[in-house]
């Protein structure tokens, strides 16, 4: 069978997206502003970091690792982060999601080099307070869906990983090669009995990105949420981040 090349019309996509393809980062400008625009009190650098290495403590493989120097840098005045996030799902869940991550990374290896006197670090933000269980309970793997049998209503974050066991048993059955076995052992491993979604999951993707220093935030935290509440009293009084998201979206609208 000969196929012939697909020819997409001119005006198949929006005059927009062509645009906005050509432009692979955000002007180095916009980042030199945001740079001197953004600075944060110690004593909120120093909750966030406090916090990050709580979250961290029975994390395997953490202590001297890259991440672990990164929490550490979150202190200094000269260090940003460039964040990226999403829902809890099993294994990490649709690709993207991989590449979310890698892409926040090379963000930040590219803003470290056209901006050397600051330090930049890569945040994965888990959603763990979304309640939409039901989106994350399935799992396809080799065109067959698994299901995560739990009681739910709350936080998917606090959702203790014990009732995956049953799935991960299916799942095991299934696999014959011995490098799925192992690749599967290994990504088990990071779901141990006893623990919740949310700390799998910091453990499966420190795993894979330790080397890079990713850090795994989990916002479901007394300490953040309070640094937050002047934020949402404002909002609730003034309204200002929607005055904020309307101002950036015609900036964007008029950028093209």
């Amino acid at each position: 069978m000969k196929c012939a090349p697909l020819k997409v019309p001119d005006s198949y996509f929006p005059p927009q997206l062509a645009r906005a393809e050509a432009i692979s980062d955000f002007p180095k400008e916009i980042t030199q502003q945001l740079i001197h625009r953004r600075q944060f009190p110690d004593e909120k650098r120093a909750i966030l970091a406090d916090t990050l290495l709580k979250q961290y403590t029975n994390t395997t493989g953490f202590p001297g690792s890259l991440t672990e120097k990164n929490i550490e840098a979150l202190r200094d005045q000269h260090t940003f982060t460039v964040t990226t996030g999403q829902q809890l799902h099993i294994m990490l869940g649709p690709l993207y999601v991989l590449y979310k991550i890698t892409d926040v990374i090379r963000i930040c290896r590219r803003l470290s080099s056209d901006f050397p006197g600051y330090h930049f670090v890569p945040v994965f933000w888990m959603a763990s307070e979304d309640h939409d269980f039901a989106e994350i309970s399935t799992f396809e793997l080799y065109g067959k869906t698994y299901h995560w049998e739990a009681a739910s209503g709350g936080p998917v974050g606090r959702l203790k990983s014990d009732s995956m066991q049953l799935m991960f048993e299916e799942i095991e059955s299934n696999l014959h090669r011995v490098e799925e076995k192992n690749a599967w052992k290994q990504f088990c491993a990071s779901y141990k009995p006893g623990i919740t979604l949310s700390e799998a999951t910091r453990n499966f993707v420190h795993s894979l990105f330790s080397k890079y220093g990713l850090l795994c935030l989990d916002p479901d935290d007394v300490s953040l949420k309070k640094l937050f509440q002047p934020l949402l009293e404002k909002e609730l009084m003034e309204g200002f981040f929607t005055a904020a998201y309307l101002e950036q979206g015609s900036f964007l609208a008029e950028t093209g």
